[in-house]
């Protein structure tokens, strides 16, 4: 999913994204990168073997930039 972020750049900012990684449940970890300007895309990965869906969570990112 994607977040809008304003002044995100892609070759010069880093996200800074939350929830608590344990709120989304212990199957999942994730992940975010600057997909385009404003623009912050998380992933969300199960790493069990077994079929699993996160638990809803609202999700904040914001950027820091040099």
């Amino acid at each position: 999913f994607t977040i809008a972020v304003k002044n995100a750049a892609v070759s010069t900012c880093v996200p800074l994204v939350s929830p608590d990684p344990s709120s989304i449940g212990a199957s999942f970890v994730w992940s975010a990168f600057i997909s385009a300007t404003d623009e912050v895309t998380v992933q969300v990965a199960n790493i069990t073997a077994s079929a699993a869906t996160p638990n809803n969570r609202a999700w904040r990112a914001r950027v820091w930039c040099q």
